[in-house]
């Protein structure tokens, strides 16, 4: 996939000829950088893999518990909180109406369903949803400690996936202070949660959920999901 890049990078017109194109030395190298900065954002994969556990929990809570919508919307938000000792406002509220059935979220969710494609199918949807904080992020890192200008960051895609994902809780502001992010959408989790003494919790609980994080193993703990979702679609 890199070298395919690099090698677009490099002409000016595509045409039938691309597959004909010779890479240098000096494109091998870029292609060896390249290939060694993706391997070195080990923070991106922790932040992909929480987001997948936070898919197929929801995922799981959605198909094989019977509770009302509203308790498992709180089962939800208190697993992310309590096991995972995070809190991903803007996937929360996508996956809760998710559990909650919202026709939002029918278009993004639709791929997902009980057979032997579950987990690639869950995959997919994770880069998803994944795609609106890597968006932010790249705002973020354009206009940090940049305060000449202010530099509009855009992305474009023809996958409709992400569009999808996007368009269940559009952003209608994003606002960067002392170069940390505060992105504000349609929806957010006081919308979704009306169980105040949870939602306190969270808040409150902030700094020990800071300290359980650093213990925790994210690729684990989707691995030990991916097998308890197998489990029940045998």
């Amino acid at each position: 996939m890199i070298t395919s890049f690099v090698k677009l990078d490099n002409i000016s017109t595509i045409n039938k000829d691309m597959g004909n194109i010779y890479l240098s030395e000096d494109d091998y190298m870029r292609i060896k950088q390249i290939y060694d900065m993706a391997l070195a954002q080990e923070k991106n994969l922790e932040q992909f893999n929480i987001v997948c556990c936070c898919i197929m929990k929801a995922y799981l809570i959605k198909t094989y518990d019977n509770s009302e919508k509203n308790k498992k919307v709180d089962m939800f938000i208190k697993y992310c909180l309590d096991v995972l000792n995070c809190y991903l406002e803007k996937e929360i509220v996508i996956l809760s109406l998710y559990i909650m059935d919202d026709n939002r979220t029918h278009k993004v969710f639709k791929k997902i369903k009980n057979n032997n494609d579950v987990i690639k199918n869950i995959l997919n949807v994770a880069w998803d949803i994944y795609h609106i904080r890597l968006v932010e992020q790249i705002m973020l890192r354009d206009n940090m400690k940049n305060t000449e200008q202010v530099i509009l960051s855009f992305f474009g895609t023809a996958d409709n996936g992400i569009i999808d994902a996007m368009q269940v809780n559009p952003v209608k502001a994003f606002v960067i202070e002392n170069d940390y992010p505060f992105s504000i959408h349609q929806m957010n989790i006081n919308d979704i949660c009306k169980n105040r003494e949870l939602l306190d919790s969270g808040y409150l609980n902030a700094s020990v959920r800071a300290e359980k994080i650093k213990n925790l193993d994210f690729k684990q703990i989707r691995e030990r999901l991916e097998t308890e979702i197998l489990e029940k679609i045998m």
